[in-house]
């Protein structure tokens, strides 16, 4: 059997903070707070998925949305040269 390991991609990521969720910092355009049930949501390919304080929503190249535990995106992402940098050349 063979074996396969991801390719590298970038994606657009933000991190869901408790500012956020308090109403204290704006929501990400793509996060919407459905305030009857004290949920965030983000309409991803798979439908909407609950994102919680600490969660990442990321964009990659397709255009939708996932959200990614931060244990998760702390495995799999890490930041790119220009953000490395803080866009410094």
């Amino acid at each position: 059997m063979a074996t396969y390991h991801a390719k590298p991609a970038e994606v657009e990521a933000v991190q869901i903070t408790k500012g956020m969720t308090e109403g204290e910092a704006p929501l990400p355009d793509m996060v919407v707070h459905a305030p009857a049930m004290s949920l965030f949501r983000v309409r991803t390919l798979h439908g909407w998925r609950g994102v919680d304080v600490g969660d990442w929503v990321i964009t990659p190249a397709n255009g939708w949305h996932e959200v990614v535990s931060d244990s998760d995106f702390v495995r799999l992402y890490e930041p790119t040269q220009q953000e490395t940098t803080n866009g410094k050349d």
